[in-house]
């Protein structure tokens, strides 16, 4: 493969990144739902497992700690989450989710499957699964854990 300066694979990447963080932004926010992309992936991360720490919200979201944790205490502020120390180890703070930040979980999800949708409109089963595999391929070929150097 060729390094094309101006439509290299990293600008297509980051591309797809924004246009459909931007669309679920947008939608949500016409939905009257403010919350921005970022805080959507904390909440989406917390409805699949409530009570995280706050170090594994970082990793899975692929965010450093203090980005993290501004987006939670935004999320805090807003009501969403509330964080609470561990009871076996006190330097250990759990995100849960209030009952407002659990209400979101429906709306929010619907807007996401609607982006969804229209993200990969036109394409086959088949080629959403290859570029899903494709795009899981980069960043196992990234990811530096897999390293076998």
């Amino acid at each position: 493969m060729i390094y094309k300066i101006d439509m290299g694979l990293e600008l297509i990447i980051n591309g797809t990144d924004k246009a459909i963080s931007n669309n679920i932004t947008r939608k949500l926010k016409e939905k009257g739902i403010n919350i921005s992309f970022e805080q959507f992936t904390i909440l989406t991360k917390l409805w699949k497992n409530n009570g995280l720490c706050q170090y594994s919200l970082s990793q899975l979201t692929n965010r450093d700690q203090a980005s993290t944790s501004r987006l939670i205490n935004t999320l805090i502020k807003n009501n969403l989450l509330l964080r609470q120390c561990c009871n076996s180890d006190k330097r250990i703070n759990r995100i849960k989710l209030t009952e407002k930040g659990e209400l979101l979980k429906e709306p929010v999800l619907a807007v996401a499957q609607e982006c969804l949708e229209e993200a990969v409109q036109g394409m086959s089963q088949e080629e959403i699964q290859q570029g899903i595999q494709f795009l899981e391929k980069i960043v196992e070929n990234l990811n530096p854990k897999s390293s076998t150097k």
